[in-house]
Protein backbone atom coordinates (compact mmCIF):
# COMPACT_ATOMS: atom_id res chain seq x y z
CA UNK A 1 0.00 0.00 0.00
CA UNK A 2 1.21 3.22 -1.03
CA UNK A 3 0.94 6.65 0.33
CA UNK A 4 0.59 10.05 -0.90
CA UNK A 5 0.90 13.04 1.09
CA UNK A 6 -0.58 16.09 -0.47
CA UNK A 7 0.30 19.61 0.91
CA UNK A 8 -0.97 22.87 0.11
CA UNK A 9 1.24 25.51 1.35
CA UNK A 10 -1.27 28.94 0.10
CA UNK A 11 -1.96 30.39 3.31
CA UNK A 12 -5.46 32.18 2.43
CA UNK A 13 -7.89 30.45 0.39
CA UNK A 14 -11.64 31.14 0.83
CA UNK A 15 -12.69 28.05 -1.07
CA UNK A 16 -11.40 24.65 -0.14
CA UNK A 17 -8.88 23.34 -3.35
CA UNK A 18 -10.31 20.32 -4.94
CA UNK A 19 -8.27 17.86 -6.26
CA UNK A 20 -9.07 14.11 -7.81
CA UNK A 21 -6.95 10.93 -7.05
CA UNK A 22 -8.55 8.78 -9.70
CA UNK A 23 -11.86 9.94 -9.94
CA UNK A 24 -11.65 10.09 -6.26
CA UNK A 25 -12.47 14.09 -4.82
CA UNK A 26 -10.33 15.10 -2.20
CA UNK A 27 -10.42 18.86 -0.61
CA UNK A 28 -7.67 20.85 0.49
CA UNK A 29 -7.98 23.65 2.95
CA UNK A 30 -5.59 26.38 2.84
CA UNK A 31 -2.11 26.05 4.41
CA UNK A 32 -3.06 21.46 5.27
CA UNK A 33 -1.77 18.12 4.10
CA UNK A 34 -3.87 15.32 3.11
CA UNK A 35 -2.83 11.83 2.84
CA UNK A 36 -4.48 9.30 0.39
CA UNK A 37 -3.85 5.20 0.50
CA UNK A 38 -4.01 3.37 -2.76
CA UNK A 39 -3.30 -0.31 -3.47
CA UNK A 40 -2.67 0.91 -7.32
CA UNK A 41 0.79 1.11 -8.99
CA UNK A 42 0.13 4.31 -10.94
CA UNK A 43 -1.81 7.13 -10.43
CA UNK A 44 -3.22 10.14 -12.02
CA UNK A 45 -3.94 13.37 -9.39
CA UNK A 46 -5.55 16.21 -11.48
CA UNK A 47 -7.43 19.52 -10.52
CA UNK A 48 -10.79 18.51 -12.05
CA UNK A 49 -12.24 15.42 -13.32
CA UNK A 50 -11.80 16.38 -16.84
CA UNK A 51 -8.01 15.35 -16.42
CA UNK A 52 -6.70 18.98 -16.88
CA UNK A 53 -3.29 19.87 -15.14
CA UNK A 54 -3.13 16.46 -14.28
CA UNK A 55 0.21 15.05 -13.01
CA UNK A 56 1.23 10.85 -13.30
CA UNK A 57 2.16 8.97 -10.36
CA UNK A 58 4.21 5.97 -10.36
CA UNK A 59 4.00 3.89 -7.24
CA UNK A 60 5.46 1.40 -7.84
CA UNK A 61 8.38 0.20 -4.99
CA UNK A 62 6.91 3.16 -3.18
CA UNK A 63 5.61 3.51 -0.08
CA UNK A 64 5.25 7.17 0.23
CA UNK A 65 5.18 10.19 -1.78
CA UNK A 66 5.04 13.74 -0.99
CA UNK A 67 3.42 16.14 -3.67
CA UNK A 68 3.53 20.08 -3.15
CA UNK A 69 1.05 22.76 -4.89
CA UNK A 70 3.64 25.11 -5.68
CA UNK A 71 2.18 29.40 -6.70
CA UNK A 72 4.08 31.71 -8.84
CA UNK A 73 3.53 34.35 -5.95
CA UNK A 74 4.97 37.18 -8.32
CA UNK A 75 1.61 36.65 -10.68
CA UNK A 76 -0.75 36.15 -7.46
CA UNK A 77 0.65 39.78 -6.07
CA UNK A 78 0.02 40.91 -9.49
CA UNK A 79 -3.20 39.62 -9.28
CA UNK A 80 -3.95 42.16 -6.54
CA UNK A 81 -2.67 45.14 -8.18
CA UNK A 82 -4.34 45.27 -11.30
CA UNK A 83 -7.52 47.38 -10.44
CA UNK A 84 -5.73 49.11 -8.33
CA UNK A 85 -3.38 50.05 -11.33
CA UNK A 86 -6.49 50.50 -13.64
CA UNK A 87 -7.58 52.95 -11.63
CA UNK A 88 -4.83 54.86 -11.44
CA UNK A 89 -4.82 55.28 -15.15
CA UNK A 90 -8.43 56.20 -15.22
CA UNK A 91 -7.91 59.30 -13.08
CA UNK A 92 -4.84 60.10 -14.42
CA UNK A 93 -5.67 60.53 -17.51
CA UNK A 94 -9.45 60.91 -17.18
CA UNK A 95 -10.56 58.59 -19.47
CA UNK A 96 -14.46 59.40 -19.72
CA UNK A 97 -15.35 57.48 -22.81
CA UNK A 98 -14.04 54.28 -21.09
CA UNK A 99 -16.76 53.01 -19.02
CA UNK A 100 -16.25 51.49 -15.57
CA UNK A 101 -17.82 48.42 -16.50
CA UNK A 102 -15.41 47.55 -19.00
CA UNK A 103 -12.57 47.91 -16.95
CA UNK A 104 -13.88 46.48 -14.59
CA UNK A 105 -14.49 42.99 -17.01
CA UNK A 106 -11.14 42.89 -18.32
CA UNK A 107 -9.48 43.00 -14.70
CA UNK A 108 -12.25 40.14 -13.54
CA UNK A 109 -10.53 38.67 -16.91
CA UNK A 110 -6.94 39.11 -15.92
CA UNK A 111 -7.38 38.24 -12.34
CA UNK A 112 -9.02 34.83 -13.52
CA UNK A 113 -6.39 34.16 -15.97
CA UNK A 114 -3.50 35.04 -13.50
CA UNK A 115 -4.69 33.46 -10.53
CA UNK A 116 -4.78 30.02 -11.79
CA UNK A 117 -0.99 29.89 -12.19
CA UNK A 118 0.09 26.58 -10.03
CA UNK A 119 1.35 23.55 -10.56
CA UNK A 120 1.73 20.06 -8.65
CA UNK A 121 5.58 19.35 -8.50
CA UNK A 122 6.63 15.77 -6.92
CA UNK A 123 8.78 16.47 -3.71
CA UNK A 124 9.55 13.30 -2.09
CA UNK A 125 10.08 9.78 -3.45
Amino acid sequence: MAKIIIRDKLKFRIFPKILWIDNEKIKLKSNSETIFETDEKYVILSENMAKNRKLGINLEDKKEILIEIKYDFFRLITVFLIIPIFVVIVKLFLLSEVEASHLGTFAGVLIVVLWKREKFEVVEN
